[in-house]
């Protein structure tokens, strides 16, 4: 399983998210582009730096599919 990431003007791809255990079920950019937050089957929420593509926090704790993942209006 991969997670990938596509320029939507050009088609490239930008990134391959590392791969994960979970299906990932849905996705959401921050405001201001510097953070995706993706919401997995499992039940984790997972937010990845858009600069270096890495993971930089993983929530656990929900007893089924995380199906939406937003940030508000200020990006938190």
């Amino acid at each position: 399983k991969k997670t990938i990431i596509w320029n939507i003007q050009t088609g490239d791809i930008i990134a391959n998210l590392e791969k994960s255990d979970a299906d990932i079920y849905c996705v959401g950019f921050s405001p201001c582009g510097a953070v995706l937050a993706t919401g997995s089957l499992d039940g984790t929420i997972t937010l990845w730096d858009c600069q270096s593509w890495t993971k930089t926090l993983i929530f656990t704790g929900h007893s089924a599919c995380v199906r939406s993942v937003q940030f508000n209006g200020l990006g938190d």
